[in-house]
């Protein structure tokens, strides 16, 4: 459920291994979710931690990078349940190494839906020609 994999379990199914824990996970609220975030300017975030209006830490980054594909700076970060929701004020902390001296950088983190890249030929039928 942290991970937003719940719609892959049904609950509905007479028995499986782990039915009563699943059961009572899915009536609480997570404690922390993974979420995707899109991180201004072009520094990625590896190892930041995540603040919520730049004084509360909220959570840390687990992977970033800069995405040529996207041309965004894209992040997987674990993230406490309350600030995890859209329209959040996010930042991230960043530390960066210029000229042999270490830079503290704020930028500012929006979180954005998980599919962050759909290819328009992902549902044409019949698939166009390459």
């Amino acid at each position: 459920y942290e991970l937003g994999l719940d719609w892959l379990v049904h609950l509905d199914k007479p028995h499986f291994n782990g039915r009563r824990a699943l059961v009572r996970l899915s009536k609480e609220r997570p404690r922390r979710k993974l979420v995707t975030l899109e991180i201004s300017r072009d520094k990625p975030a590896h190892h930041a931690y995540v603040y919520h209006r730049g004084k509360k830490e909220v959570g840390f980054v687990t992977s970033a990078l800069w995405s040529p594909t996207l041309k965004r700076n894209i992040a997987y970060a674990w993230v406490d349940a309350p600030y995890c929701f859209d329209g959040r004020e996010l930042s991230v902390e960043i530390y960066r190494q210029r000229e042999l001296i270490w830079q503290r950088r704020m930028e500012r983190a929006t979180l954005v839906d998980r599919a962050l890249f759909q290819n328009p030929r992902r549902t044409a039928t019949p698939p166009a020609d390459f």
